[in-house]
Parts: structure tokens; C-alpha cells; sequence
């Protein structure tokens, strides 16, 4: 997919992020997807998940951090275009790990799908609104095929104490739940609004 129309989905993506019933119809047309970590040679401490609209489809725009700049030449090749899909909560494997439990991943993936349709319309009324991106940390791809999936963690103080959030499954011999995704806005010191190019174009 070329630039213009990398920019033009997240466009379509912005433009809705007003309008509380066109998100939820987007959201409703899957929660997850299936993405491969490639090694690119300038290490990035993030891969930034854009959620934009193709052709009528949500879809996921992902990019690794140390290319998400301007001088990045030929900036479409490095982003990859993920196909949203529904795949139940009940699909996450068992798995054993010092990272998330399996049960805390189901917990935040259930409450995804049963409360999202009515977190969104709260959400879109804050002064932040609903997200633009996510900054997935690299550490969180053990593996490089990964599924990432919409969930919803507690936050106090965010609408119904929910914000949003990823959940990263990686497969090797056991599965391992990665959950260090920071939806954006808001942003931080470490992970300001400018390192993400692509907004910036939106």
C-alpha cells in the first residue's frame, strides 16, 4: 500500500473519532490481529499500531518507532497493513510466565468485547477521545508472528475506569501474554506526540 493511501485510512480513522456510533460499527468488524516482527537494521523501542479505515474496513497500520519519521525514505515499506478479524476471548491459550496470566488477558479481552460498544461513546466525550494509536513496546514480541488483540484494562478515572489497551500473544513453545501498550492520546516524555510521524500527516 503506498503512502497516500496509508495516510488517507488513517484520515478515514480521524474522521470518525467524533462520532460514536461509526466507531462502533469499525470496532464491531473484528478485536484482533496477526502481525509479524520483522528485524528491521535501526532498532526501535516501539512499534506505533495506527487503526485506520480501507475501503469501508478497519484495519491496522504498524510501524517500527525509528522509522515512523519524516526522513524515512520510501516510509510505506515499512508499514504493515494488518486485516482486523473476531476471534473469541475464549480462543487464549493457558499459558505459564512471569508476564501476564492467561486468566488477566481473558478478563481484559472479555471486558473488550461485552463493554466496548458502550466505553466508546464515553470515551469519545473526554477531551483526549478515543485513541490514535498505540505504542507497542519490542519487548513485547517474543515471537515474530504475534496476535494483537483489543482488550480494555482498570484506570481509574478514565470512563467506566476503563482505557483501552493490546494485548500481544506470542506462540513458542508456551504462549506468553504481553500487555505494555499505551494508547495515544494522551502522550508522555517517552512517548511524545511527535515521534509519531504519521499522525502528523493525518
Amino acid at each position: 500500500m503506498d503512502k497516500d493511501t496509508i495516510v488517507n485510512s488513517l484520515k478515514e480513522w480521524q474522521n470518525a473519532r467524533s462520532e460514536s456510533g461509526k466507531l462502533v460499527d469499525y470496532l464491531s468488524q473484528g478485536n484482533c490481529f496477526n502481525f509479524t516482527h520483522y528485524k528491521c537494521d535501526e532498532p526501535s523501542l516501539y512499534w506505533h499500531a495506527y487503526p485506520g479505515i480501507y475501503n469501508g474496513e478497519l484495519k491496522a497500520f504498524v510501524i517500527p518507532s525509528a522509522y515512523d519519521k519524516e526522513d524515512t525514505h520510501d516510509i510505506a515499506s515499512y508499514v504493515e497493513v494488518c486485516n482486523i478479524f473476531y476471534d473469541p476471548s475464549n480462543a487464549i491459550l493457558p499459558q505459564t510466565s512471569d508476564r501476564i496470566s492467561a486468566e488477566t488477558a481473558i478478563r481484559r479481552a472479555d471486558r473488550w468485547e461485552k463493554d466496548y460498544a458502550k466505553w466508546i461513546p464515553k470515551k469519545v466525550a473526554t477531551n483526549e477521545g478515543v485513541f490514535k494509536a498505540f505504542a507497542i513496546p519490542s519487548q513485547d514480541f517474543v515471537t515474530p508472528d504475534v496476535k494483537v488483540r483489543f482488550a480494555l484494562r482498570t484506570d481509574a478515572g478514565q470512563p467506566m475506569d476503563y482505557q483501552a489497551d493490546m494485548i500481544v500473544a506470542c506462540n513458542e513453545d508456551k504462549t506468553i501474554y504481553e500487555d505494555y501498550a499505551t494508547p495515544v492520546p494522551p502522550y508522555s516524555p517517552s512517548i511524545s506526540q511527535e515521534s509519531f510521524y504519521l499522525l502528523s500527516l493525518v
